[in-house]
């Protein structure tokens, strides 16, 4: 699971720029991988949102090429509070 985290981070980091990667998604952190669903933590909402928003077809198709089949991907904030 996390082997394939890092394959979709170092082709992300390529395919969007160091400058970009470092912005808004290095802060990603590796959850979980079931080998279905690829859960990760980001530090805010916003950046969550933001992510979620103009990264998760790119992450979505980077993972499923690096598993050889469909990943759903899932982002979290962290510390989250149930119901926030």
């Amino acid at each position: 699971g996390f082997s394939l985290w890092q394959q979709v981070r170092q082709r992300l980091e390529v395919e969007v720029g160091t400058t970009t990667f470092k912005r808004w998604l290095a802060a990603a952190s590796f959850v979980s991988f079931d080998g279905h669903e690829l859960i990760l933590n980001l530090p805010s909402k916003f950046q969550r949102d933001w992510v979620e928003t103009h990264y998760r077809d790119k992450m979505f198709d980077l993972a499923c090429q690096a598993a050889g089949r469909a990943v759903a991907i899932t982002f979290r904030v962290e510390n989250a509070v149930a119901g926030l």
